[in-house]
């Protein structure tokens, strides 16, 4: 859940905050959703770069250190 629940809020934040953003959060949340297509399709992305990089999916982390976290909170 934990890689689900990185995806989302990094996806959030990506749309920059704000309306747009909340306005697609349901959007967003099916991800988390077990069984949805969505969820689905992100568990597929998740096994195939846990076996392209040789380790547990509960081992990899979301890299995020590129993203403006504090440039957002000027933006509001």
């Amino acid at each position: 859940m934990y890689q689900y629940m990185r995806s989302i809020n990094h996806d959030f934040f990506s749309l920059g905050g704000g309306k747009k953003a909340f306005r697609k959060l349901s959007v967003l949340l099916k991800r988390g959703v077990y069984s949805t297509k969505e969820y689905q399709e992100y568990e597929a992305f998740l096994i195939a770069e846990a076996k392209r990089l040789n380790c547990e999916i509960s081992t990899m982390e979301l890299s995020d250190n590129d993203f403006d976290y504090n440039g957002l909170i000027g933006n509001q």
